[in-house]
């Protein structure tokens, strides 16, 4: 079993260090077939993302110029949205969102909220989590704090179109098996990324429930795109077959499935 993609990567648009261009031809020099360009939403902290969601559309538009050039890879223009509500609610306005090909999301801390009981409900119980460590100390904490976090990317699942859940878990406290339920029913693939390593536990829970997976480098940095042998070993060692890996393929079987993934 071999990858041929790599569905999440950075660029200098956000905190990353590679223009679209050297992504892509970084992709094309470690074999890949397909590449997706995901930048952070804008609502990331400390400029780790746009500075405003009309700036996926300028990306965008480097990846059509690409395109014409590189022919031999299929280049997908993207995000990596943030979840910033309760309600699941993403960072990203729909109307650009449906103008990405791929749209992926995750719930990440360090982010801005449109409400304060965003805020107060949801990421400051977090941050506090993950400053003090009370979620290993107090249970019912860590049960409370785990139903929020899954009450909310299930929420997102559930009211957008979203095709990658980015790193579920890492940093905040998930129910992996009634997420990876919802995934199903969604047709949304949970990551197994190499930059933030989930461990067997996290994809054996969610590999019960048929889930999807995809693996990913989540590069900031062109030199880090396609380096995906880490989570290709730890795929192997949970036994995925090569049809629950919606980016690897082995003697030609693996690549309809990607195709009918991304195309809704």
């Amino acid at each position: 079993m071999e990858l041929f993609g790599d569905l999440h990567t950075h660029t200098s648009y956000g905190h990353g260090k590679g223009t679209v261009e050297e992504n892509v031809k970084a992709a094309i020099d470690r074999g890949l077939k397909v590449v997706a360009i995901t930048e952070h939403g804008p609502a990331n902290l400390f400029g780790i993302g746009v500075d405003d969601a009309e700036v996926l559309l300028k990306i965008k538009a480097e990846v059509e110029e690409c395109r014409k050039k590189y022919k031999d890879i299929k280049i997908l223009a993207g995000v990596e949205a943030n979840i910033i509500g309760l309600d699941g609610r993403l960072d990203v306005p729909y109307e650009i969102l449906k103008e990405m090909d791929i749209v992926l999301a995750g719930l990440h801390l360090m982010v801005k909220t449109e409400r304060i009981k965003d805020a107060l409900g949801l990421f400051l119980p977090n941050s506090i989590n993950r400053w003090t460590g009370i979620s290993l100390k107090v249970e019912c904490f860590r049960e409370y704090l785990m139903g929020l976090n899954t009450k909310a990317v299930i929420n997102a699942v559930n009211n957008n179109r979203i095709h990658i859940l980015t790193h579920p878990g890492w940093g905040a406290l998930i129910d992996t098996a009634a997420l990876a339920e919802v995934c199903v029913q969604r047709r949304t693939a949970m990551e197994i990324n190499v930059s933030h390593n989930p461990g067997h536990g996290y994809v054996e829970l969610a590999k019960v429930q048929g889930v999807k997976f995809v693996i990913n480098s989540d590069a900031h940095c062109p030199e880090d795109i396609g380096v995906l042998e880490a989570g290709l070993k730890l795929a192997e060692e949970a036994g995925l077959a090569v049809e629950s890996i919606i980016n690897a393929v082995n003697e030609g079987i693996g690549y309809r499935s990607f195709e009918e993934f991304v195309v809704d």
